[in-house]
């Protein structure tokens, strides 16, 4: 179940799926709701119809789990359980949909671990059997990063925030 609450904590809407959600989001809209405290989390977007709304760009901005700045550390789950810790730039670009799998347009491979968390030099994409995360190098995607944050599996260099899900990635 989703809720979409006011700043004082009482409940608006509840939702029992992201259709629901985006449903009354858009009724919200129409009706000249303020988002501004609207509690998003676990909210799908995708397909909601916010321009009129309004602060609409604070409640988006409060569904998004890495910063617009700075450098970041992520982790990838790679072939044979390797996991690889990423550094990604202040200046990449970098996005994510709805959940907590990122993507960005470069990445600096910091180290690679084995299954055993022994170190390792190098990993392979678990998606494309020659693409090759090599420990010091930048990665960038073979094809243009996908801007488009709703695009979840488009092109980048996919990673989490902790390596806990990198772990857990299928």
């Amino acid at each position: 179940m989703i809720e979409i609450k006011s700043c004082d904590g009482r409940v608006l809407y509840t939702a029992q799926s992201a259709d629901d959600v985006r449903a009354a989001l858009e009724e919200a809209v129409e009706a000249g709701a303020d988002l501004r405290g609207a509690y998003l989390r676990g909210a799908d977007l995708r397909g909601a119809y916010l321009r009129d709304a309004k602060n609409a760009e604070l409640a988006i901005a409060m569904t998004r789990i890495i910063p617009d700045t700075g450098p970041i550390i992520g982790w990838k789950k790679c072939c044979d359980g390797r996991i690889v810790q990423l550094r990604i730039p202040a200046k990449a670009k970098r996005s994510h949909a709805s959940g907590r799998k990122c993507r960005s347009d470069r990445a600096k491979v910091l180290a690679v671990f084995n299954s055993d968390g022994t170190p390792a030099t190098e990993a392979v994409s678990l998606r494309d059997l020659n693409f090759r995360y090599v420990v010091g190098e930048t990665v960038v995607p073979q094809v243009p990063f996908d801007d488009n944050p709703w695009n979840e599996c488009a092109s980048g260099i996919h990673w989490y925030i902790t390596r806990l899900e990198a772990e857990a990635h299928f």
